[in-house]
């Protein structure tokens, strides 16, 4: 009796250790399978928040031609318009619907509407309306300050009603989008929303629309005030949300058995759910910004999605430690190994986010710099320069401009060569920048023309600085292999020495001047001392400054 006691404790010792053991190995089985699925979802969740954007971008950038003739003819005839769209138009990036939506004050109303049911055929009955309070017929718009209409209407959908003469400033939420787009001056999405697609639509599917800002003459102004006053109208893209996730090159998420969600960040309603069946509650969500508006993609697993990620082996395991207990440390040590390699992993993806980062900032800096000198260009002179001058404004801070140009550069060219050139920009490049003060800004404007910023100096102290320039500047001797010395030195290359002059141009601030008037009033002195001679230093207002050739 003794001994098969004995048996019976060790059988449930046994029992009771491999039992243990295949409930360890099911808990770290599982572990795996969900590190391994949150993982596998953010990459596919990310993958999808990229493909939507991409597709957008590419979908919008298609209507450039169209925007394009828009600037130069905003009221050109419908067939036109239809032909261009036409030519732009994507069947499979989900975009519905193109419209023409030109401002319309409220004085010319009448006879804008007059005008467009002079073209006939589907025109002839054209005005302007807008929902009615129950949503489900249509009444003539109200009488507002600006009206933005529907004029024309390209849409992939087969139907005779079309949202012509919407008048869009019926809601405030879209017309935000639009807005803003005028005042950045690029495309913005707009937040989801039912797309009205005719008159008493029923459907009126989510969607979005994409404001791409039309400006007359084709060039977007660079003051705010400029794009508030050149503004034509708007390009409209509308886009079903529901298409354009069947249609881009987004995997098949319901046969794969993931849940799809997409909506507004920070806005629950409306929205976009694609259900595969109940979710596990294992999910990564992914952000993705549509022309500065941020959509929330969300990617939940079902059960067999889960079961497709395992294999049989996890299954079936446990009970084959209740068999052979030795299979638990085989198993231990290629658990611990897949750790390592997904750790690997993780570290590699860090490593690859610190580098993108820094190409990305190495990108931006690229943006605003001249390459040649490492002077800021034109681009980065007006992202500072602007809030230097409304501060100077608004606390009555002196602040001037100098607009300076190379005399005769071309000749420096012609003779010795564009490498001698490059190499004069730099030196004068130098100049500049170590004769600026602390708060003074410098920058290539394009060819052989620089601009300074001199922040705390009236046109006393400017002239000033303006002239120790153009003294410094002449003093720099050149030499065709590249060396550069003081006047009056000698190359040790036997080379050709030369000199160039600079003439300057000098603007001081006033209340109420924008930066482009200033920098036209700082380029009308520089012609000035251009055409007094050259080498001269001139103020906006005042006769050339009696500085003579070197």
């Amino acid at each position: 009796m003794a001994r098969e006691n004995r048996f019976l404790i060790v059988n449930v010792i046994t029992a009771l250790g491999f039992a243990t053991l295949a409930l360890v190995s099911h808990v770290v089985i599982n572990h795996r399978v969900q590190n391994s699925l949150r993982a596998n979802l953010g990459l596919k969740a990310a993958d999808a928040a990229f493909q939507l954007t991409q597709s957008v971008n590419e979908s919008v950038r298609s209507m450039r031609g169209l925007t394009a003739r828009l600037s130069v003819d905003p009221s050109l005839p419908y067939p036109t318009f239809t032909q261009l769209a036409s030519q732009s138009f994507s069947h499979q990036d989900g975009l519905i619907i193109v419209e023409w939506q030109p401002i319309v004050a409220a004085k010319d109303r009448q006879s804008f509407e007059h005008s467009v049911r002079k073209q006939g055929g589907r025109l002839s009955d054209f005005h302007l309306w807008e929902p009615a309070q129950d949503k489900d017929s249509s009444m003539p718009a109200r009488a507002r300050d600006l009206h933005v209409p529907v004029l024309y209407v390209y849409q992939s959908l087969s139907s005779s009603s079309t949202t012509m003469g919407l008048d869009l400033a019926f809601s405030p939420e879209r017309m935000e989008s639009k807005w803003r787009s005028r005042d950045e001056g690029d495309p913005v999405a707009s937040g989801l929303f039912p797309v009205i697609r005719f008159p008493g639509d029923p459907i009126q599917p989510v969607g979005f629309a994409v404001t791409v800002p039309v400006f007359r003459g084709g060039i977007i102004p660079g003051s705010l005030s400029k794009r508030q006053q050149q503004i034509a109208g708007f390009v409209g893209l509308i886009y079903d949300l529901k298409k354009l996730l069947i249609q881009s090159k987004l995997p098949d998420y319901e046969s794969l058995g993931l849940n799809l969600t997409i909506t507004q960040q920070a806005i629950s309603e409306p929205s976009i759910k694609i259900s595969a069946g109940p979710s596990t509650g294992i999910g990564a969500d992914s952000r993705a910004l549509i022309f500065d508006t941020p959509w929330n993609i969300r990617l939940d697993a079902t059960q067999k999605y889960i079961n497709s990620l395992k294999t049989p082996q996890d299954d079936i395991l446990p009970w084959v430690i209740v068999v052979v207990g030795v299979m638990v440390l085989g198993f231990l040590v290629a658990l611990e190994r897949n750790v390592e390699r997904l750790q690997s992993t993780r570290n590699a993806l860090i490593e690859s986010n610190a580098l993108l980062q820094k190409s990305e900032q190495s990108l931006k800096d690229l943006a605003v710099h001249d390459p040649l000198t490492n002077l800021f260009n034109r681009r980065g002179f007006l992202e500072r320069a602007m809030p230097e001058l409304i501060r100077s404004q608004r606390y009555d801070i002196p602040l001037a401009i100098l607009m300076l140009d190379l005399d005769h550069f071309k000749q420096v060219n012609d003779r010795w060569g564009h490498q001698a050139g490059d190499d004069v920009l730099q030196h004068v490049a130098q100049l500049f920048e170590t004769s600026m003060r602390s708060g003074d800004l410098a920058a290539r404007f394009g060819g052989e023309e620089f601009v300074i910023l001199l922040s705390h100096a009236g046109s006393k102290q400017a002239l000033q600085i303006a002239e120790r320039l153009r003294q410094n500047a002449a003093a720099i001797v050149h030499h065709a292999a590249g060396e550069v010395a003081l006047a009056g030195s000698v190359s040790s290359s036997g080379v050709s020495d030369f000199q160039v002059t600079v003439s300057i141009g000098i603007a001081v601030a006033e209340p109420n001047l924008g930066i482009d008037a200033l920098l036209a009033q700082a380029d009308t002195a520089l012609y000035a001392a251009k055409a007094s001679g050259r080498n001269r230093v001139a103020i906006a207002g005042d006769p050339v400054a009696p500085t003579s050739m070197a």
